[in-house]
């Protein structure tokens, strides 16, 4: 109950202490004076002293409020004659003794603290009111360090926040628990530091908790409310005075506490009004530098750093904003740390500045500061008061700090990093990735800005392209130009230097808008493809991404060909040794293993003879091919690695070795398609078609002398360059692709260009991708995940996953080290998938990244969402995107289902999907009875105590027991930890592999349970996912050592009886077929997604956009003190580079 009156006493530690300091300075504001603000140092709450004082201080009758410091506080006592005592009060023991830290002396100050607090109230009665601020504030401060953190969320061994208010119902406590719920991050700008000191914030809340008597979440509002408003007018007043918007940086004690005093949500209201903070070390939930400058000109920000004792920062600066270090040589530091120094001492305070590198050498364009006492908090990490934080940012928007911004790169050249050496024209890394860099194009001296395009070679190539678009409208034939990619644009990750520029970039900003529809510079979705692009040693393209290119090159003409394509990817198999084009320079020789495409279609090729580029001719008739048109094919090498490709598309293929348009042939060989190509490197290169020589001329003009014409190929190129006349036409039909077949490939031509469709072969494997939120340890969620891969890949399923959290040694071990596995949701494009399978809403963070129409044109996968918990939150559908885009919702028991159905009518058909179990737990019924249990089996993370009794007293009469789960034994269950015991304890997912196995089932854990699964429980306990929640009780272990011995002869026999169709639903296998078969049938359907109105996809947009931003807030939040960060984080790199570098035939 809230007291009636205001407090018009307040007392307690240093805390109070501070808070009286402050009223005083006129730092924070407070309702009492700050001499009815009463702080002893380091008192603990059983202090006489404090008790007299409050007692000595307090009006009779009025209210107080009293502060709780740290409960171990005086723990001393533990070790003196004094702590048996019958007196609780005592004093002389102040602060916290490391040598009485133990969990008995934890348990001891927990006690002397509860009888202190009876002395308070035996005093004070219903006029004090009581704040629990340090055990509040250590709890926000473990869960941040991910300390205490099991399976059912914080748990510390003797101090809980809950569980000690919920211990004293006498007293009228500030319930500062529904903070508890609140994103940690968000709730540490309550603090300054560790030890839980208020910030302003803190203050503000407090004096609105005791002095105003406002609700806990009023008051917190309302004095987040009144710092944000601050903060902002400052904010403001900087961006106007440095003329635009500003990033705050660098390393220093008042950086963090700003970060600290904003949080997220305040972080990213002071970036909209153009201060952007930016530390070098990631606040908790904040975003990263690398996030931060994701869009970001920073050029046309004014840079602002701060670092500790002048250090200069100009190389960390660098690396972190992925820049040159130049670029930082003339911006000057600000040093708040040395002008808090002087401070420090004079208080006779030894100086412990945690932010300051010694290492480092002393910048030499410092800004130092001029503070007075009140702008420093109390202690030795010169933190900066409230007022230490207005006035530096004062400072900022004064003139004494000047308008600096980076260097540009024109003054900063990239350079060359990492583990590489050249030989000749080709780089060559580490790993054995070859680059490109020389020849006649300056490869390295444009990639890295040294050389720039001309204007005139710009020029040129704008006016390329309106000249062939225009030629080809003329003529009725369809157009595309491909700028094929170079292999340092797509693998940027790897090429050691740092964000090359892109020729295709250039020239494509360049082009008139009006073109840009009809050319294809596929480099991001080359880069993002789960198959490798390129071959190591080769500069060309694998024939996988040959693939994805035709894809979009057909996307371009509106010509559908899907059992083409995917015929074309189920012949990529041939497997052959070679130098590539790039693996030939070396001396000697390098070699590759590559996947070369192995035709299985009928097909002729010819081509003309001699060893030239420009004029050399291939022709390649395709009778079974799908489309009967002929496509003409302008380029070189790079097209040449494609013409197989397209023979599986197209009946005629003809192919010209040129650099431009030559007219006459588009007059002689009349084709119905022209496809262009042009090599990134050779854009700098462009010339008007206008200055070229004719076509039939190149052969002579190369060599000089005239190449003899074999009678084979002669024969092709007279009748693809005379296509009417008869005796062409004769030619056509010997070979398969004559006028005849015209009706029937037009038809299929037709068919496949129509409204877009899911077709798919049922004859070829399935590629798909498993979406699921973390797999770093072996949890539910994982092993759902997992056996869903490891079961699809045994049905020859391509499998890919997407994690934001995983760990690798965990997932090798888990599915081995070939699986690809991506980490950000930039990486995927979700239209080389025949279906998605999403755990967590995952989906949410991958949908948004995708490029062009998708997903509402082109071929779709099926989208699949599985829901794995009726109470977990973070298993309910998101906002918008789950309802607009799933094919097939799927839940994990009846229970679930029905807390589904609870977000509206498309929530309501779902499929079960109930964690069935691999065909590997399976056993054969056992004919011969048992009747004691000799070898029991548990399986749990988060063991309950009555349970663990149970099992010591088992253990005492001799009866093997065997724990696997948190925190002692965490790995996977095996099916012969099942076979080899006599019965299992457990919940969840466990319950169906026993069932499998045949063994009895004894379902209890920390929700209760039935106990031993029977035909009597089984349906009603299956329903809520053999969790317990579906018989609630909880037993003592007495108990349960009485029912386990009890009724065990009884339930192996009856679990031996189980029917069948009654176990049915558990076989993963049966349910696995049942899935593919509606992944099949839902494929072959028109989306829903196709029947929006375009003018309607932006708002769908921004929904979804907002729904990823939701999600990102999340994942900050999981990962912010995380135990396993730091394995995650040293994880990603790992897989990027697999999805990199792996052999792409994997």
């Amino acid at each position: 109950m809230v007291s009636p009156l205001a407090a018009s006493l307040i007392v307690g530690p240093s805390y109070t202490l501070r808070w009286h300091q402050q009223v005083r300075d006129g730092v924070v504001c407070c309702n009492l004076e700050a001499e009815r603000i009463i702080g002893l140092a380091d008192h603990p709450i059983w202090s006489k002293q404090l008790l007299e004082t409050a007692r000595a201080m307090a009006d009779t009758e009025k209210p107080i409020g009293v502060m709780i410091g740290d409960l171990r506080s005086g723990n001393g006592i533990c070790l003196s004659d004094r702590c048996n005592q019958e007196s609780v009060l005592n004093d002389g023991f102040w602060g916290i003794n490391s040598a009485a830290i133990t969990l008995e002396y934890d348990r001891q100050m927990l006690q002397r603290a509860r009888a202190g607090l009876a002395c308070w109230h035996q005093c004070f009665g219903a006029r004090a009111r009581y704040v629990f601020w340090y055990l509040f504030g250590q709890q926000v401060h473990d869960r941040l360090a991910g300390r205490y953190i099991n399976d059912t969320g914080y748990r510390h061994l003797t101090f809980n926040y809950v569980d000690v208010v919920a211990n004293l119902p006498d007293l009228d406590i500030v319930d500062l628990s529904p903070f508890l719920c609140m994103p940690m991050h968000e709730v540490n700008r309550l603090f300054i530091d560790r030890n839980s000191h208020p910030s302003r914030i803190g203050y503000l809340l407090l004096n609105g908790l005791l002095c105003e008597n406002l609700s806990p979440q009023d008051a917190y509002h309302l004095a987040v409310a009144e710092v944000e408003a601050d903060l902002i007018a400052l904010a403001q007043q900087i961006v106007s005075q440095k003329n635009g918007p500003v990033i705050l940086t660098g390393h220093s004690i008042w950086l963090d506490t700003l970060s600290r005093y904003l949080g997220a949500s305040g972080a990213k209201r002071l970036a909209e009004v153009g201060l952007i903070l930016a530390p070098l070390e990631q606040a908790p939930g904040q975003a990263s530098i690398k996030e931060i400058c994701t869009g970001l000109d920073l050029s046309s920000c004014a840079i602002i750093v701060l670092s500790a004792g002048g250090a200069d920062l100009t190389p960390v600066l660098a690396k972190a904003f992925d820049t040159t270090t130049a670029a930082w040589h003339e911006l000057p530091c600000i040093d708040w740390e040395s002008a808090a120094s002087s401070i420090i001492v004079e208080r006779k305070e030894h100086i412990k500045f945690n932010r300051l590198n010694t290492t480092l050498p002393v910048h030499t364009n410092i800004i130092n500061c001029v503070l007075e006492a009140p702008m420093v908090e109390l202690g030795p990490e010169g933190i900066p008061s409230w007022a230490g934080l207005k006035h530096l940012m004062q400072v900022i928007a004064s003139e004494q700090v000047p308008l600096c911004k980076l260097a540009t790169q024109s003054q900063s050249k990239p350079t060359l990093t990492g583990s590489y050496h050249i030989e000749g024209d080709v780089l060559l890394t580490n790993s054995g990735m070859a680059f490109l860099i020389g020849e006649n194009h300056s490869i390295l001296k444009y990639v890295s800005g040294e050389l720039v395009p001309t204007q005139a070679s710009l020029d040129d190539f704008n006016s390329s392209i309106a000249e062939q678009l225009k030629i080809a409208q003329q003529s009725g034939i369809s157009y595309v130009h491909i700028i094929f990619p170079d292999k340092q644009s797509v693998m940027q990750e790897i090429f050691p230097i740092k964000s090359p520029r892109r020729l295709g970039d250039l020239y494509l900003n360049h082009l008139n808008p009006a073109l840009r529809p009809y050319v294809i510079y596929p480099v991001d979705v080359l880069a993002q493809q789960s198959q490798a692009a390129f071959y190591p040693l080769d500069s060309h393209m694998t024939d996988q991404g040959s693939l994805m290119v035709l894809r979009l090159m057909l996307d371009a003409i509106e010509i559908k060909a899907e059992d083409a394509l995917d015929r074309i990817a189920t012949r990529i198999t041939k497997l052959q040794r070679r130098t590539g084009d790039l693996g030939e320079k070396f001396t000697p020789s390098l070699h590759q293993n590559g996947l070369m495409l192995d035709c299985d279609w009928p097909l002729t090729e010819v081509r003309s003879p001699g060893d030239f580029n420009n004029g050399m001719i291939d022709i390649l008739f395709s009778p079974e091919a799908p489309v009967h048109k002929t496509v003409l094919v302008l380029g070189d090498s790079y097209f040449r690695v494609m013409l197989k490709h397209l023979s599986a598309i197209f009946t005629r293929v003809v192919c010209l070795y040129t650099s431009s348009l030559p007219r006459e042939m588009i007059s002689l060989i009349r084709p119905d398609i022209l496809f262009i190509g042009t090599v990134e490197h050779t854009l700098s290169n462009t010339k008007s078609d206008s200055e070229t020589d004719s076509f039939p001329s190149y052969l002579h003009l190369w060599d000089g002398t005239d190449t003899a014409i074999d009678r084979e190929f002669l024969s092709a190129w007279d009748a693809v360059t005379s296509p009417t006349t008869e005796k062409s036409q004769a030619y056509f039909t010997a070979k398969g692709v004559g006028e005849n077949i015209t009706t029937k490939a037009t038809t299929t031509a037709a068919k496949t260009s129509a409204a877009p469709t899911n077709t798919i072969n049922r004859k070829l494997p399935l590629k798909g991708l498993i979406a699921t939120h973390h797999l770093y340890r072996w949890g539910g969620s994982e092993l759902v995940a997992i056996e869903l891969a490891e079961a699809l890949r045994q049905r020859t399923c391509n499998i890919s996953i997407y994690s934001p959290f995983a760990e690798v040694k965990f997932l090798d071990e888990a599915l081995g080290s070939d699986i690809r596995v991506f980490t950000a949701p930039e990486q995927i494009q979700l239209q080389q998938f025949d279906f998605v399978y999403c755990q967590h809403q995952t989906l949410s963070r991958i949908i948004p990244q995708q490029k062009g129409d998708f997903p509402f044109r082109g071929s779709l996968p099926v989208f699949i969402y599985n829901h794995l918990s009726p109470f977990e939150q973070f298993e309910f559908p998101g906002p918008f995107i789950e309802e607009q885009l799933a094919d097939i919702i799927m839940c994990n028991s009846q229970e679930t289902a029905r807390r589904l159905s609870m977000f509206g009518s498309r929530f309501t058909d779902t499929l079960l999907f109930p964690n069935p179990a691999p065909e590997s737990f399976e056993a054969p019924v056992e004919t011969h009875a048992r009747y004691q249990l000799k070898r029991l089996l548990s399986v749990s993370s988060h063991l309950p105590k009555e349970l663990d009794t149970a099992f010591s007293i088992l253990r005492e009469q001799g009866i093997e027991v065997t724990r696997i789960g948190a925190p002692d034994n965490e790995r996977r269950v095996q099916p012969g930890d099942i076979s080899s015991h006599d019965a299992v304890v457990t919940i969840g997912k466990t319950v169906q592999y026993a069932l499998r196995s045949k063994r009895p089932i004894f379902c209890y854990d920390y929700l209760g349970g039935p106990g031993w699964v029977d035909s009597n429980n089984r349906e009603v306990a299956g329903e809520a996912n053999f969790s317990g929640r579906s018989h609630p009780r909880h037993l003592s272990p007495e108990t349960i050592v009485q029912e386990l011995l009890g009724g065990f002869s009884r339930a192996f026999s009856e679990v031996q009886g189980f029917a069948a169709d009654l176990l049915a639903p558990y076989h993963q296998e049966k349910l696995l077929d049942d899935l593919l078969e509606r992944i099949h049938t839902q494929k072959s359907c028109l989306s829903k997604l196709h029947q929006i109105d375009k003018d309607q996809w932006p708002e769908i947009r921004r929904r979804w956009a907002h729904e990823a931003d939701i999600y990102h807030l999340l994942d900050r939040t999981f990962l912010a003190g995380n135990p396993y960060g730091g394995k995650i984080h040293a994880s990603v790199p790992i897989f990027k580079k697999r999805v990199l570098e792996q052999p792409y035939y994997f």
